[in-house]
């Protein structure tokens, strides 16, 4: 283990002459090609300017100078140097080193020292299983991982499924930290060829293995440098980590900038009070943020007067619903919506004018356009493609050399700028091949400060169902209370959605606050994996909607009555009077949720005498005098349950034959024919 090698000082080279260091100045600087070629010229311009902030205990934070954590890069790289010896050509292929460790000070100091000894970091979420790290270091052949102390058992773990993998300890700051006292030549590889360094990994980054196991996906140097050259210019504090993406994207697109960065805590739970005070005693200009830290901010006054100060409030990472970008935007949040991914970078963002509320509508870049294709997938619903030839572009999966994101957009009527839409593996199709997007009702759920976690399902089935994980500190509110908190925010969310695609108050369930589910680095709910973990629930809760429960008996007039009694409220008529014993359901305006929940009334309430009830039931008996005798046959096993098909060819086909007598009236327009 490194723990083992007691700290020592720097190798330092001796110092240049005051004429080097000036020619040194003088030289003209070119664009770097490396990302420890970017630290090093950012670092010799602003040698005392506060570049990243980060708290020594709590929110205390401690500010520190690019070219101090230069030269802390620097001191830890000699300390590895033994480890993993610096690459001796730019002929030799890069080791891959994987770092497992919180988002801290020494994990960042770790992350720039592999870049000077030029070697590739596989960066591991903390959050996935031992199955995944075993995959991703035998899918990048890295056999060296570097650790946090407190992850030695899961590093015990997965050595034993890796039995060659080399563990050390990521190095903690008395290994660096100690003041500088001459000019250090930070540049461990001056022999290597910065032109063939740009093609080379620098960082192996790893999907949220959201539908399955997590894939590496490799960033070049120049790949990386070029997503890092789109910055806002602005000073920033960030919630995210630096193994995810965005994280490590916020973190060297301030350095390119020559801004300042304050990162969160690692060591600290992610609060709306932390952030409030964090907020109150540091300046920043943008705030980056996933959509659950806003939502934290949300749900109070003084967090959104928080937001309100901001020149810009910038979520990524996931989706933010139309609801709370809205309740933030009407308050005056200028937020901005930013879009990319892993294997593209960046790519779209809804900057504008800050009186512009279209939060939500993203706008590609004269440069960008070109490399982006949209592609039709439902009426009105594109798939975003990445075209080959984009820089920050990392991988294929078409024919053509496109990356297809799975990210679906509406796109503006007028302008050029789209709208996200949802995930093609968001998207539930139901038994019926009917489409839901259940991304806004998810989002208006998530708001009650009752719930924590919402997650809607039915692929393959009927009708929708959602699961609500419960806000902590809400013991005291039955099952019950919590779905009618929610409800007014479902019916909002109905009125977006199609009748198919509705929820009923018996498909919702609500569950425990300390349910453990999978989630991602962002807090967003991987939702793949949690229909696979929590399939059994699902498949029990539409079970109890099919179970024939009810043991009501009721003769048939008495069942035209209940019928009556239920469908005025299903079906809210403006004029009840149309509800007669032999009006088509159908014609009522009946439709298919509505339907699903007079079935789930029927087979809840009633003894069918070991029926089953089929789905489409009040279709197939589509008024209250078909459908009462109907179920009086089922329990008295009268023969006449089932009319037969030629008498309901026969209804349908009197029902529907009476048409308006056609009056012929003589044509007044001019012309020779009308056709």
């Amino acid at each position: 283990m490194l723990s083992a090698i007691p700290p020592q000082a720097p190798t330092v080279h001796d110092p240049f002459s005051k004429a080097d260091h000036t020619m040194q100045e003088q030289e003209p600087q070119r664009e770097p090609l490396t990302v420890d070629e970017l630290v090093r010229l950012r670092a010799s311009s602003g040698a005392s300017q506060p570049i990243i902030s980060y708290p020594q205990a709590g929110i205390e934070y401690v500010d520190y100078p690019l070219h101090q954590l230069d030269v802390f890069a620097f001191r830890v790289s000699k300390v590895l140097a033994n480890l993993i010896p610096p690459r001796a050509s730019s002929a030799e292929t890069p080791k891959v080193i994987a770092l497992l460790g919180p988002s801290d000070l020494n994990y960042l100091v770790m992350l720039l020292s592999l870049a000077k000894l030029g070697h590739s970091g596989l960066l591991l979420s903390t959050r996935i299983s031992v199955d995944a790290y075993v995959s991703l270091l035998e899918k990048t052949q890295s056999r060296h991982i570097f650790i946090h102390s407190s992850l030695r058992d899961t590093a015990a773990d997965i050595k034993q499924r890796v039995p060659d993998l080399l563990i050390d300890e990521i190095p903690t700051e008395e290994y660096y930290n100690f003041p500088i006292t001459e000019y250090i030549d930070t540049n461990l590889l001056p022999h290597l060829d910065p032109v063939a360094e740009s093609k080379h990994i620098a960082w192996i980054i790893h999907s949220s293995g959201s539908t399955g196991l997590p894939r590496p996906i490799f960033h070049t140097q120049a790949a990386a440098l070029k997503n890092y050259s789109g910055h806002m210019n602005m000073s920033g504090f960030v919630t995210l980590p630096l193994y995810h993406n965005h994280g490590i994207s916020c973190l060297f697109r301030t350095i390119h900038a020559r801004k300042q960065l304050h990162l969160y805590n690692a060591d600290l739970p992610l609060t709306r009070q932390y952030l409030l005070d964090i907020m109150a005693h540091r300046d920043f200009e943008i705030f980056y943020a996933v959509p659950y830290a806003l939502k934290l901010l949300a749900e109070t006054p003084e967090g959104i007067s928080a937001l309100v100060k901001f020149k810009a409030v910038m979520f990524g990472g996931s989706a933010c619903p139309d609801s709370l970008g809205n309740l933030l935007v009407d308050n005056g949040v200028h937020l901005i919506s930013h879009y990319g991914s892993t294997e593209t970078g960046q790519l779209m963002m809804s900057s504008r004018p800050r009186d512009d509320k279209g939060w939500d509508w993203l706008r590609p870049s004269e440069t960008v356009q070109k490399f982006l294709r949209f592609e039709e997938r439902f009426p009105g619903v594109y798939e975003l493609l990445c075209l080959d030839g984009w820089p920050s572009k990392v991988m294929t999966n078409q024919p053509d050399g496109s990356y297809a994101t799975k990210d679906l957009f509406l796109k503006h009527p007028t302008m050029e700028a789209y709208k996200y839409y949802a995930r093609l593996d968001d998207t539930i199709v139901l038994v019926n091949g009917e489409k839901v997007n259940p991304l806004d009702l998810e989002g208006r759920v998530r708001q009650s400060s009752a719930v924590a976690e919402a997650i809607a399902f039915g692929a393959g089935k009927a009708s929708i169902g959602l699961a609500v994980i419960r806000a902590q500190d809400t013991e005291s509110l039955s099952d019950e209370a919590i779905i009618e908190d929610i409800w007014p925010a479902v019916e909002k969310a109905h009125k977006s959605l199609p009748a198919f695609g509705q929820l009923s108050k018996s498909m919702v369930r609500v569950l425990p606050a300390d349910t453990p589910y999978p989630r991602t680095d962002k807090g967003t709910i991987i939702r793949q994996a949690f229909y696979k973990n929590f399939n059994d629930l699902i498949e029990e809760i539409y079970a109890s909607g099919d179970a024939m429960t009810g043991t009501l008996i009721l003769s048939e007039p008495e069942l035209r009555a209940f019928l009556k009694e239920q469908l005025l409220q299903i079906l809210q008529l403006k004029n009840p009077d149309v509800l007669t014993e032999d009006a088509d359901f159908f014609s009522l305006g009946m439709d298919s949720l509505q339907a699903t929940q007079l079935r789930t009334i029927l087979i809840q309430t009633l003894d069918t005498n070991n029926h089953t009830l089929g789905l489409n039931i009040a279709f197939e008996q589509p008024t209250i005098t078909s459908l009462a005798r109907f179920l009086s046959a089922l329990y008295t096993g009268a023969t006449g349950a089932t009319q037969p098909i030629v008498e309901q060819m026969q209804a349908l086909i009197d029902q529907y034959s009476h048409f308006t007598p056609h009056i012929p009236h003589p044509n007044t327009l001019p012309g020779k024919a009308i056709v």
